[in-house]
């Protein structure tokens, strides 16, 4: 889904069944890109394999240190996962039960289109 005006509203949810047990590095989650360049600017919530929330900012092209905005450990499963723009402000959401209660925080990404992935 391609993204071209910044002011618009965009909701991306996701349930987490399962995560696989194989790699040590397993995720999984909802990652809105920029564009599809490997160092490009982007935000992410998502699962690892030890059931750790993270939510995820880089906000520079090219930077290799995109911030941690907040990790919430030993979530259980299933557990539904939404990111939310509105402007250029992203809220990522966490919910055991699909009702989401207010956004466990907020981040900022300039730019004018964006990729979901």
């Amino acid at each position: 889904m391609l993204i071209s005006k910044s002011n618009i509203l965009l909701l991306v949810a996701a349930k987490i069944y399962y995560l696989d047990s194989t790699s040590s590095k397993g995720k999984a989650g909802i990652t809105i890109r920029e564009t599809f360049d490997a160092d490009t600017r982007f935000v992410y919530i998502g699962m690892s394999k030890d059931k750790t929330i993270e939510f995820i900012n880089k906000q520079q092209t090219g930077a290799n240190n995109p911030a941690v905005i907040f990790t919430k450990p030993n979530i259980t499963l299933p557990c539904y996962l939404k990111i939310s723009k509105k402007g250029n402000t992203y809220e990522g959401y966490i919910s055991p039960d699909n009702r989401y209660r207010s956004e466990e925080h907020t981040s900022e990404l300039q730019s004018r289109q964006y990729l979901v992935c």
